[in-house]
């Protein structure tokens, strides 16, 4: 079986009573966009978590080696069906991401290497 590697959305949920929980590991999409020339693995470059389109239930960028998207939660929980949404189909973007909120917005945008 050929290895396959699944974008993971890894959720640490830390009740205020005990802080002991194990994290949970959510599949966002166990086949994400973006195979890197020369490979037949999908892989995921970058991964950045923000609340990019909802305050209560986070989104993912999710940068490759032929563009840069966006999951969002349709269910409005982590444990539900995640649609991916196209930034920039076309690019590699590696190295690092972040999510970051400019002056005067209320949701956060997303900065990745291309």
């Amino acid at each position: 079986m050929k290895p396959l590697f699944m974008l993971a959305l890894m959720a640490a949920l830390a009740p205020v009573v005990a802080s002991s929980q194990a994290p949970e590991t959510y599949i966002i999409d166990p086949y994400p966009a973006g195979k890197p020339g020369g490979s037949n693995v999908n892989m995921s470059l970058v991964k950045t978590l923000g609340f990019f389109t909802s305050k209560t239930i986070p989104s993912v960028v999710s940068g490759t080696g032929r563009g840069l998207y966006l999951y969002t939660s349709s269910s409005g929980e982590l444990s539900g069906r995640w649609v991916r949404s196209t930034i920039d189909p076309v690019g590699e973007f590696y190295e690092s991401s972040a999510a970051f909120l400019k002056s005067g917005y209320t949701s956060p945008g997303a900065v990745a290497s291309r």
